[in-house]
């Protein structure tokens, strides 16, 4: 497989785990919901990635906040998906490189006033910058040139014409 191929597959992957990530959100939204609205105890999963799991006020403003952080997942990946799908120049793959790396640093701000970030581990909702480090230690595996050096554009020029001329996956994406 060619070095471009597989930093489209790892864009792939990138774009399914932003995905997948969101219905992690979605889920641990709807325990913290069934929490305020039925005082369903909430599962460990959800009570360890949470600041404050025994405070209703807080669950309740969490709950609201989890609605928008979503939103600002979403706009994350569907960003993405608009930069892969539309790529002109070697510059739009320096885009998505960018989208795709600051993609759990981004998360984790967002949800920032609901997670308690000293969590390690949780089988409903993973530390954002855990559950990434497939993807980071990908990034610097394939992307380990000097922005802007001759091998640096040479690669996104590869993954360009790869994309334009053998496969897109975002085509779909264009016109949204």
């Amino acid at each position: 497989m060619s070095e471009a191929r597989e930093i489209v597959a790892l864009f792939q992957r990138a774009d399914q785990m932003m995905t997948d990530y969101i219905r992690m959100v979605e889920v641990f939204r709807g325990h913290v919901f069934a929490k305020v609205q039925h005082n369903v105890p909430l599962p460990r999963g959800v009570r360890v990635a949470l600041q404050k799991p025994d405070d209703d006020a807080f669950l309740a403003m969490a709950y609201l906040d989890l609605e928008r952080d979503i939103e600002v997942l979403r706009t994350h990946r569907d960003a993405l998906r608009r930069e892969l799908a539309s790529v002109q120049k070697s510059i739009d793959i320096t885009q998505a490189e960018i989208i795709m790396i600051d993609w759990s640093n981004n998360a984790g701000r967002s949800m920032e006033t609901v997670l308690d970030y000293d969590y390690m581990e949780s089988d409903i909702l993973p530390p954002p910058y855990m559950y990434w480090q497939l993807i980071r230690e990908n990034y610097h595996k394939y992307f380990r040139h000097e922005p802007g050096s001759p091998q640096d554009v040479a690669q996104s020029n590869a993954v360009l014409h790869y994309l334009r001329t053998v496969e897109n996956p975002w085509a779909q994406y264009a016109s949204q």
